[in-house]
């Protein structure tokens, strides 16, 4: 992923979250080293799904990296668009990644929302 796609993705997300203002952003973060891009995918959809039927909409970000993407540039990407978001949902798995371990960090120091799969504690 170039820097540019990652401009090109954080300006579409940007844009619909400006479009639509009075909808509750969710930002997914778990595990994705190590696993199949198929379990990654899966396990993305099923907490985009449930958040989805909670009435959040969802930063999703395994729909926007490519399984082949260098790390660096998929992080680059993930932490341009928490800021942006409302809450940051932890899969039960963030505590063995680095990146996810990275995002919580984050979240916690420009004070958004943090909820944990394992304590099933959601919106």
């Amino acid at each position: 992923m170039t820097n540019q796609e990652i401009r090109d993705i954080v300006a579409a997300v940007s844009k619909t979250m400006a479009n639509n203002k009075d909808w509750v952003f969710c930002y997914i973060s778990g595990k994705v080293t190590g696993l199949t891009p198929e379990e990654v995918k899966l396990k993305f959809a099923i907490t985009e799904a449930q958040m989805i039927q909670k009435g959040t909409a969802c930063f999703n970000p395994s729909t926007h990296i490519k399984p082949d993407c260098d790390w660096k540039q998929a992080m680059k990407l993930c932490i341009a668009i928490l800021p942006m978001c409302d809450f940051i949902y932890m899969q039960k798995d963030w505590r063995s990644s680095d990146g996810a371990k990275k995002e919580r960090d984050i979240a916690l120091t420009l004070g958004i929302t943090v909820f944990y799969e394992e304590l099933q504690k959601t919106p």
